[in-house]
């Protein structure tokens, strides 16, 4: 059977927990690698929105939740279109519900501008549209493949001490 380690964490603990993970994964005076840094500022932009989310009620404060918003989709959908697809069992376009979810899109608007401004660091935001030219499209390819290398080398290092918490 599987233990999940944050069953019964907050979304403020489980944060806490993986962030000192980082800091005593090398053992005494352990300074923290160039993607265990980056692993951390992405954790700390998707925290603030996540942890709204779950206040809200939207999401649930779970182990799987994290997981899922660790998958570039459902941070992107989140943070460009303020869609949460991500730990529900359906998604939930938080810009064209109801007058509820219209208020929390405002509000996640401003909980996401650091989540925001990771992904455009990752490598530059990928916007691959049908009316550029093909070798506009092979340049936004190669840009979306460079985005997902990057992004699994920080997702790697989160998932290395989610792991050993478990």
């Amino acid at each position: 059977m599987f233990l999940d380690a944050f069953q019964n964490d907050d979304i403020h603990t489980m944060r806490e927990k993986l962030f000192a993970r980082f800091y005593t994964a090398g053992g005494d005076g352990h300074v923290p690698n160039m993607w265990q840094e980056q692993a951390m500022r992405f954790l700390e932009a998707l925290f603030t929105p996540l942890s709204y989310l779950v206040e809200f009620g939207i999401l649930s404060p779970k182990f799987t939740t994290l997981r899922d918003y660790l998958e570039l989709p459902h941070i992107e959908n989140l943070a460009w279109s303020g869609v949460v697809s991500g730990g529900v069992a359906v998604s939930i376009d938080l810009k064209e519900g109801d007058g509820r979810c219209q208020r929390l899109y405002r509000v996640m608007i401003e909980k996401c501008r650091s989540l925001r401004r990771y992904l455009e660091r990752l490598s530059g935001r990928w916007t691959a549209g049908a009316e550029e030219s093909v070798p506009q499209r092979k340049r936004d390819v190669e840009d979306r493949l460079r985005v997902l290398k990057h992004h699994r080398y920080i997702t790697e290092e989160i998932k290395m001490e989610m792991a050993r918490l478990l």
